[in-house]
């Protein structure tokens, strides 16, 4: 029967996460799951972490430098995003959770990275799609402010000189207000692609 630590392991083995223990002090990977070894091509017990610094963008890689004194006083890094190009020429964009342990007597760097490539891709394609949609709304927000426009001064013209006005004038302009009012049902009619009855 497993023990509680060998059923952990397993777990972590079998995980979509990519997990590792990297000692500072020995320069080597202790740990690397299987998701690990076979997106970074690192396996435990390879000692040149140069392999995974050469295909992380240099910009995170300084960047992640600059977090080490930070993890030496006991913090943790979490959601640090960071870019991958690999050989086959696609970037993928990671999320680092990481700490540092000297629990052992030695300086180990570890946590997990996940792909969180799908789902930047699907934001960024929200917002063009949220863009695209404020630029709908503003082009037919502004074609039907001409024609409201009109049927709002129409409207106040007859209120206020309703008693001066006679029949023919009145008729003009409540045939302006029909008018406006067609155009407007014309424009949103178009906009949603329905056909005029």
């Amino acid at each position: 029967m497993k023990n509680i630590e060998e059923l952990l392991l397993s777990l972590i083995a079998e995980d979509n996460r990519y997990y590792f223990i990297y000692s500072l002090t020995d320069k080597l990977f202790c740990y690397a799951n299987t998701s690990f070894e076979s997106f970074f091509g690192i396996r435990s017990g390879d000692k040149s972490i140069n392999k995974l610094t050469r295909i992380i963008h240099p910009d995170d890689v300084r960047r992640l430098k600059k977090y080490l004194p930070f993890l030496r006083q006991g913090n943790s890094l979490t959601d640090f995003e960071f870019r991958t190009i690999l050989p086959n020429e696609k970037t993928y964009i990671l999320s680092l959770y990481a700490r540092i342990d000297n629990s052992l007597d030695k300086e180990l760097f570890l946590g997990y990275v996940t792909d969180i490539t799908t789902i930047k891709e699907d934001i960024d394609y929200l917002n063009e799609l949220n863009d695209k949609k404020d630029s709908i709304l503003h082009i037919l927000l502004h074609d039907l402010g001409g024609p409201l426009g009109n049927i709002k001064n129409l409207s106040r013209l007859l209120n206020e000189r309703l008693k001066s006005l006679n029949e023919e004038d009145i008729q003009k302009i409540i045939t302006s207000i029909e008018k406006n009012s067609k155009m407007s049902i014309q424009i949103i009619n178009d906009f949603v692609g329905r056909q005029n009855p």
